[in-house]
């Protein structure tokens, strides 16, 4: 465990040029997202992201290279890995530790983009914005005039109609591509926001769907041991899989990101955005993998051990990935009707 302050966690970060004040920034931490990239920056350029704060994670797929020749980016590379255990001994209250990753979601835009709107997103997380509010610009004005510090998304699993979709790792040029080949969800809501509270979760995702359709589910360490064959029919819910994410803070010096996808302040309950979240794609194999080789993510990349499965039980019984509840996305309006997006009075 690395112990040091927040502004020494912050400068560990050697960034190829100097962050700047923007309208809007997007912070993302990311390794090995050559898949992505094109498509993610083409993307968050067209919704108005003038530019891109990313602390690359010791990547060795051109991630980085590709990263500096981008005249809008700001790339970072610091000595503290992702999944390195670090202590912030001035963070309110009481110090904070835990996973570098998410500490740095809230560490670096603390220090560097004080007093300013900031986008955090995954490399494979697509942020949806509706016909009233087609450009970030629009959805921070319309949060400055209602004093608004956060807006929460539906974290939406996006998904191929078959695994033959895996099979292609042919990276997609452009957003359009990557929503074609990867263009199927699951069209039902999975949250509601109450005035004051974080979102809470009233549905079941896709990713859940698919794991109890494999018969994964959560067991209890306590009897972990017992066989996939005895533990599948027993009733306990399907893994964890993320559901939400507050997308856009207003970093004050009050309002932060408290983990990997959600800030310490709740979202406004009349204003929910969609992000698409393309779990399963060309990359998805290569990414189990390498996840479960680093064991940098949460409980050890826990969740990649039940994807590893469940993909593994799609093969074996001749499985896809359409269900009852999917739809191929056709627009943000789709999701207003499914329940997914909510706008404000």
């Amino acid at each position: 465990m690395t112990s040091l302050t927040a502004a020494e966690l912050a400068t560990s970060v050697r960034f190829s040029r100097p962050v700047r004040n923007g309208p809007l920034t997007l912070f993302a931490v990311m390794r090995n997202e050559m898949y992505f990239l094109p498509a993610f920056l083409a993307h968050y350029r067209a919704l108005g992201v003038d530019q891109f704060v990313i602390v690359d994670d010791a990547s060795d797929d051109g991630t980085t290279e590709y990263l500096a020749a981008q005249p809008d980016c700001c790339s970072g590379i610091s000595h503290i890995r992702y999944g390195d255990r670090v202590t912030v001994t001035d963070a309110a209250p009481g110090g904070l530790s835990g996973r570098a990753g998410p500490i740095l979601k809230r560490v670096l835009p603390e220090h560097f983009l004080r007093g300013q709107y900031v986008l955090c997103a995954d490399a494979d997380e697509f942020l949806i914005l509706p016909g009233r509010y087609p450009r970030l610009g629009d959805v921070t004005a319309l949060m400055a005039e209602r004093g608004w510090k956060t807006v929460s998304a539906s974290l939406i699993d996006f998904y191929p109609a078959s695994l033959a979709g895996l099979a292609d790792e042919q990276a997609p040029a452009t957003p359009q591509e990557l929503f074609r080949r990867f263009g199927h969800f699951d069209a039902v809501p999975f949250m509601t926001v109450r005035p004051g509270h974080q979102p809470e979760k009233t549905g079941r995702t896709a990713s859940e769907r698919l794991f109890l359709m494999c018969g994964i589910r959560q067991i209890p360490p306590a009897i972990g041991f017992l066989p996939t064959a005895l533990t599948s029919r027993l009733p306990f819910p399907a893994p964890n899989a993320a559901w939400f994410k507050t997308p856009i803070v207003l970093h004050d010096g009050q309002t932060f990101m408290d983990g990997a996808h959600e800030a310490n302040v709740p979202p406004p309950p009349g204003f929910i955005l969609a992000m698409a979240h393309f779990k399963f794609n060309g990359d998805t194999y290569r990414k189990i993998q390498s996840a479960l080789r680093l064991r940098s993510h949460a409980r050890k990349g826990q969740k990649y051990q039940h994807y590893e499965e469940m993909l593994r039980i799609m093969e074996q019984r001749g499985l896809g990935f359409l269900g009852p509840p999917s739809e191929a996305y056709t627009g943000p309006a789709q999701l207003l009707a499914a329940g997914l997006m909510r706008l404000p009075e």
